[in-house]
C-alpha cells in the first residue's frame, strides 16, 4: 500500500494482509494520512480494500461510481458485500459523485499528493442564501426550495452571535437527498456564530443524505445532543465546529441500514455531562465509513462512572471505521472504546482519564452462540496513551484488550500503572470472554509521568479561531516522538 509505505507501516500492513484477511469478513481500513505534512482529505486508494493499490481498485471505482454494482468478494456468484469498497465520495466534500472525484482518486492512485489539503472546500451545488436579522434558520433554507445549496449564518446578524433555536427543516421530516451546506460566516474576530437551542432541543438534527454543517458553535448545556446525526443517512461532513455540553456532543446511529460515508474533522468537543444517563463526546452506533479525524475532545463524560466514554463505538461489523489525529484530554472513564467493527486507530493521543484506548469488548457476547457476537478487529498504532488517573476509583490502564485480530503497534504508554489490561484483570462476568488474536509490537512503556500539564495544552488546542489552523499545536505525532523519547 502506498499509503502504509509513506508513514513507515509498511511491514504492519504487509503482515496484517497476508495473515488476516483471509480471516476477517472486510480487510482493515488503511490509514488516510501520512505523518509529514498538511492532512489529506482524500480516501484510501486501495478502493476495494484488497490489500494492494491496483487495476482493480481504477475498475471498481468507476463502476460504482457509475451506478454500477457494489464491490464484491470472490467470483460473481458469491453473495455482494456492499460496504467493503469506501466511499466513492472521494476527496471526502460530501458530494458525489463529481469528476473532482475521479481526480483526486487517480492522482492519489498514482502516488501523488491529496489536491485538497486543508479546510475541505465547499462544492457549490446550488443557490446562496443567507440568515438575516430576524429570520429563522428555517425560514432561510425554506428559499432553497428543497433543492440544495448553502445557508450562510452570519455571526452579526444575532446579537452577540448566538441563535436561540436549533438547525431543523420546516415542514417536513427530512430534506433531499441533494447537497446542503450550512456555514458559519465568523465574526471579526472569528467567533463562530452560535447555535443555543431551547432546553431539550437539539443543535442540529441531520436525517437525510449529503449535509455539511461547518464554522459554528453549539451552546447545547441545556440540550440534550450537539449534532445528532440519524437513520440510513451518507455524506455527511461536520468540520470547523464547537460542541459545548450536551449528554452527547455528537451522536451518529443508522436505521435499518448503516449510517455511512462521515467524516467529523477538525472539530472541537467538550464538557459533556448527563446526571441520568451516559455521556459521551461522541457515540456512533451502527455505521461504517466513518472518518474522525483531528478533533479536539476536552474533559467529555460525566466523571466517576466507566460508562462515560469520549469515544464510544459501537455495534458494527462493518468496513470501516477510521480515528486518526485527535487530541482527547480528561475523558471520564476510556478515551476510545472501540466495541465491536473494523479500525483503524492511529496516531492519536489519549490522556488523563480512567483508561486509554479499549480494543475488544465484544458486543452481544454469547458463548452458546457465537455467531451472534460482535468483534472488535483493528490496527492500534502509533498512538500516545498517558497519565491515567492516580485518584481513578476504576484504576484500569492505557490499554484494555478483549476483541479478534487486534494489532497493537508503536504505541507510546506512559505514566499508567497498568499499561495492560484484559478481561481476565477485570474479573467478574466479563473474564469468561476469551481473548483473541492479540498481538502486540514495538509498543513503548515508561511507568513514570510523563510531566506533561494537560489541560494547559487542551485550553491551547481548544484557543482556535473559525478557519485557522495550528499545524504545530495539533501534530500528534510531536507529542509521540517527545514522549517515546
Amino acid at each position: 500500500m502506498k499509503l502504509f509505505s509513506s508513514i513507515g507501516l509498511a511491514p504492519l500492513f504487509t503482515m496484517v494482509a497476508s495473515v488476516t484477511l483471509a480471516v476477517w469478513s472486510c480487510a482493515l481500513p488503511a490509514a488516510s494520512w501520512a505523518w509529514a505534512g498538511e492532512v489529506s482529505a482524500c480516501g484510501d486508494p486501495d478502493f476495494n480494500n484488497d490489500g494492494s493499490v491496483d487495476a482493480a481498485d481504477v475498475a471498481d471505482f468507476d463502476r460504482v461510481s457509475g451506478g454500477g454494482d457494489p464491490c464484491r468478494r470472490g467470483s460473481p456468484e458469491e453473495p455482494v458485500e456492499p460496504v467493503c469498497c469506501d466511499s466513492i465520495d472521494f476527496n471526502g466534500n460530501g458530494v458525489f459523485p463529481e469528476d473532482e472525484d475521479r481526480t483526486a482518486f487517480l492522482i492519489v492512485w498514482a502516488g501523488g499528493p491529496c489536491p485538497l489539503d486543508g479546510w475541505t472546500p465547499i462544492r457549490q451545488t446550488g443557490p446562496t442564501v443567507r440568515v438575516g436579522p430576524g429570520e429563522s434558520i428555517a425560514a432561510v433554507y425554506q428559499r432553497l426550495q428543497w433543492s440544495g445549496g448553502v445557508v450562510e449564518i452570519p455571526w452579526d446578524a444575532r446579537p452577540g452571535g448566538v441563535y436561540e433555536e436549533g438547525i431543523k427543516w420546516p415542514d417536513q421530516p427530512s430534506l433531499p437527498y441533494g447537497s446542503v451546506a450550512f456555514i458559519g460566516i465568523p465574526g471579526p474576530d472569528g467567533q463562530r456564530p452560535t447555535i443555543k437551542p431551547p432546553t431539550g432541543q437539539r443543535g442540529v438534527l441531520i436525517n437525510a443524505s449529503n449535509i455539511r454543517v461547518s464554522g459554528l458553535a453549539f451552546d447545547v448545556r441545556e440540550a440534550p445532543v450537539g449534532v445528532d446525526i440519524q437513520g440510513d443517512v451518507t455524506g455527511i461532513l461536520i468540520e470547523d465546529c464547537i460542541v459545548w455540553g450536551g449528554a452527547l456532543g455528537i451522536q451518529m446511529a443508522g436505521n435499518t441500514t448503516p449510517a455511512s460515508v462521515v467524516r467529523v474533522r477538525r472539530n472541537i468537543v467538550h464538557g459533556q455531562r448527563s446526571p441520568n444517563s451516559h455521556s459521551q463526546g461522541m457515540y456512533v452506533s451502527t455505521a461504517h465509513t466513518l472518518v474522525v479525524e483531528e478533533n479536539v475532545f476536552y474533559d467529555t463524560g460525566t466523571p466517576g462512572s466507566d460508562k462515560n466514554q469520549t469515544l464510544y463505538l459501537v455495534h458494527n461489523t462493518l468496513c470501516q471505521r477510521n480515528i486518526e489525529k485527535n487530541w482527547i484530554i480528561k475523558p471520564a472513564a476510556a478515551g476510545i472504546q472501540a466495541r465491536g467493527g473494523t479500525y483503524t486507530i492511529i496516531g492519536n493521543v489519549v490522556a488523563g482519564g480512567d483508561t486509554c484506548i479499549g480494543g475488544g469488548h465484544p458486543m452481544a457476547y454469547d458463548p452458546l452462540q457465537p455467531d451472534k457476537t460482535v468483534w472488535t478487529q483493528a490496527i492500534i498504532a502509533r498512538n500516545v496513551m498517558a497519565d491515567t488517573r492516580e485518584d481513578s476509583r476504576v484504576k484500569w490502564g492505557g490499554c484494555y484488550m478483549l476483541g479478534r485480530a487486534i494489532e497493537w503497534r508503536e504505541n507510546v504508554i506512559v505514566g499508567v500503572a497498568r499499561p495492560w489490561m484484559s478481561s481476565v484483570d477485570q474479573g467478574g462476568a466479563a473474564a469468561r470472554v476469551p481473548i483473541g488474536d492479540v498481538r502486540k509490537v514495538g509498543n513503548v512503556i515508561k511507568m513514570e509521568r510523563s510531566g506533561v500539564d494537560w489541560d494547559a495544552k487542551a485550553r491551547e488546542l481548544m484557543n482556535r479561531r473559525s478557519g485557522e489552523w495550528d499545524a504545530a499545536k495539533m501534530d500528534t505525532q510531536a507529542m509521540w516522538v517527545r514522549l517515546a523519547g
